[in-house]
């Protein structure tokens, strides 16, 4: 396919800089010219450059893309925009997102053990190449994550230099699409959202395993406050909470 061809161009000029994108997914990939099929990475509001020497362990990006190691904050790199990509190629041509779920803690639940499958009808046109290229993307391990110049050098990208372009399932993609939207408006008023434990079963207390999503916890309603979503925090002291928590706290913040 040619659109995650340049894509993945495009994430091998960043990666080779040192920087990360962190939100890769299909509304900031834009198509510059429907002729050629040529496009634009765009909104790098999360993107961060790191040193060789270090990892990134702050949660955020868009749920239906995001990283398994993000979910956990393991300390993290480029691996997360090539997982990212995986999740994409998987839609762009089966129309179906990988980890098809009812609601946010379903997905989350899904994502963090990469639990997913090519339903037969949704893939009997489409080639072995191409499901092994997704498979070698969706891997929980990120050591084991295909690159971006691995994943150029894929038999199914060498066959894209010299093939028709792979067909887009078009309307279930707009579906999808909607979909990551409502889950955007959940995060955007996640007051109600379930403590990080109740949605991903069976990770280990903190101080028994590193591999753990450390709570970021509302002092006001006590529930889960997500990396990506928006919130007050008092620079002078422990006080967080969700924005529309803000107006039930206490006045007298503990200021130092």
């Amino acid at each position: 396919c040619k659109i995650i061809q340049q894509l993945l161009k495009a994430l091998e000029y960043l990666h080779y800089l040192n920087i990360v994108h962190r939100d890769i997914k299909p509304e900031n990939i834009l198509v510059k010219s429907f002729d050629d099929m040529s496009i634009k990475l765009a909104d790098f509001g999360f993107a961060k450059m790191f040193e060789l020497t270090m990892r990134i362990n702050s949660a955020c990006g868009t749920p239906g893309y995001v990283a398994p190691e993000v979910l956990y904050e393991d300390d993290y790199g480029t691996p997360v925009d090539m997982w990212s990509v995986g999740v994409i190629t998987f839609t762009l041509l089966s129309g179906q997102p990988p980890f098809p779920h009812d609601n946010l803690a379903e997905l989350l639940e899904k994502i963090s053990k990469a639990e997913f499958t090519f339903e037969p009808e949704q893939w009997k046109n489409v080639s072995k190449d191409a499901r092994n290229f997704i498979e070698k993307l969706l891997v929980l391990d990120p050591t084991k994550r295909m690159t971006a110049n691995q994943s150029l050098n894929h038999p199914w990208m060498k066959q894209a230099t010299n093939k028709a372009a792979a067909k887009l399932q078009v309307k279930t993609v707009a579906e999808t699409l909607k979909k990551d939207k409502q889950q955007q408006k959940e995060i955007e008023t996640s007051a109600n959202l379930p403590q990080i434990g109740e949605i991903i079963s069976g990770i280990p207390h903190k101080a028994e395993h590193k591999t753990y999503w450390a709570p970021y916890t509302c002092t006001v309603c006590q529930k889960f406050i997500w990396g990506f979503a928006t919130g007050y925090a008092c620079i002078n002291c422990d006080f967080n909470c969700h924005t529309e928590c803000k107006k039930k706290a206490l006045k007298n913040c503990i200021k130092k």
